[in-house]
């Protein structure tokens, strides 16, 4: 499908929308509302006007289901795990930026998962053990048992995150971070997805930032302190009259850190909260 042959949703003539029972009967008991409000305005941007896929960005489709950015950037990857869309195309060109969804009804789901109705939510996603590919036909299946437990966690932190597929470019990707701890992988690719106008559509988005995250700016440990005990109470102001975790405010310093490109450093941390809190 080319790009050519996709017109913006807004230049095409409106139609009605035909919902079937079945999302009404059984995805919305399934979805928490934040979730079947997203899926019914990609449904309707798809099927309302008799096709299978539609073209957004985050930005409008936020604005259109009066949710955050960072909750459509939740919502997308969980839509995706449940097999209701997938994301075929990111596009962030001067003329064309948005992403290509195809969008499924329970009744129209790849093979192996018809009539597979999504747990409702709060429950675990079961993975699909379906396929139509055999193990030892697969090259990425093969190249599993040659995989690194480092590499296997990097994998799927990356699907987990993104919702998308690990590929063969991603692999050779992997290369270029392999000997850097998987925390600081992890913190960037979930703080880069946050930030990301556009659904990152590889493993090659984040290389830079998980590099910077591992390597940050070399100061003497009373510097990087005195820039931390900052931010820590730049973050605490934020969280004052609202109930948080500590792995929230945690997380909340760690993003902060990287937008400023300042290093996050668990002993200095643990240090400023032992002393905030004796």
């Amino acid at each position: 499908m080319s790009p050519e042959s996709i017109s913006s949703w807004s230049d095409t003539e409106s139609n009605y929308l035909k919902l079937p029972n079945s999302i009404v009967d059984n995805l919305m008991k399934s979805l928490d509302s934040s979730e079947f409000t997203v899926y019914l305005r990609l449904y309707r941007l798809s099927h309302g006007f008799r096709r299978s896929y539609c073209m957004v960005g985050y930005t409008s489709l936020s604005e259109a289901c009066n949710l955050s950015s960072r909750q459509i950037r939740r919502i997308i990857p969980s839509l995706v795990s449940r097999n209701l869309i997938k994301v075929l195309e990111v596009y962030n060109e001067a003329q064309k930026q948005g992403t290509l969804y195809e969008v499924y009804s329970l009744d129209k789901m790849p093979t192996g998962k018809q009539n597979t109705i999504p747990k409702p939510y709060g429950q675990n996603v079961p993975r699909d053990t379906t396929s139509t590919i055999k193990i030892d036909d697969d090259p990425l299946k093969r190249q599993d048992h040659h995989q690194s437990e480092h590499e296997k966690r990097v994998m799927m932190i990356y699907q987990e995150t993104t919702g998308n597929s690990w590929t063969k470019a991603d692999s050779i990707t992997y290369n270029k971070i392999k000997n850097i701890p998987l925390q600081a992988i992890e913190t960037a690719i979930k703080l880069a997805t946050e930030r990301a106008s556009n659904p990152p559509n590889s493993l090659a988005y984040f290389v830079k930032e998980i590099i910077n995250t591992a390597n940050p700016p070399k100061q003497n440990r009373t510097q990087r302190k005195k820039v931390l005990e900052k931010i820590v109470q730049q973050v605490r102001n934020s969280f004052i009259g609202s109930n948080y975790s500590i792995s929230d405010f945690t997380f909340k310093v760690k993003e902060v850190c990287l937008r400023q490109d300042v290093g996050f450093d668990n002993d200095i941390f643990d240090e400023i909260l032992t002393k905030k809190n004796p």
